[in-house]
């Protein structure tokens, strides 16, 4: 009877060893998934915070007629800057961008050239959000 006892209390001992070892096995490997995808999205951040510190625009002029608005910008940064969205007072508004000489660049502000950026709507401020995350906000 005690060796019976002595084999059940081994058993248990030895069951309790694999399921602790299979619980630690899962615990470790979601612990490793959590620091790596905590890794990269330190390093997206910091490519992000570079591209938000390069886009630079000024606001050259801001005409409104018959309905629609154009913005002249000049992007002063070092790199090109894509438009993701355009809101005037505060709304989402169809945008187009062209050059000075009316040649389109599509959702772009090249770099050190003057563009305007048309809307078919007018209002008090003009919104424009990059796909760096900056949102540059002018006055008319």
């Amino acid at each position: 009877m005690k060796k019976r006892k002595a084999v059940g209390e081994v058993i248990a001992v030895a069951l309790l060893l694999v399921v602790t070892a299979a619980v630690m096995t899962v615990v470790i490997s979601y612990s490793n998934d959590q620091i790596f995808s905590e890794r990269q999205t330190a390093t997206e951040a910091i490519e992000k915070s570079r591209k938000r510190i390069q886009e630079l625009v000024s606001l050259i002029g801001i005409s409104a007629n018959s309905g629609s608005m154009s913005v002249e910008l000049l992007n002063y940064g070092k790199e090109i800057i894509t438009v993701e969205k355009v809101m005037v007072d505060g709304t989402p508004t169809p945008f187009s961008i062209q050059k000075s000489d009316g040649t389109p660049v599509g959702t772009t502000l090249p770099v050190k050239e003057l563009v305007n950026l048309q809307m078919p709507t007018t209002g008090k401020t003009v919104q424009i959000l990059t796909t760096a995350g900056n949102l540059f906000d002018f006055s008319a």
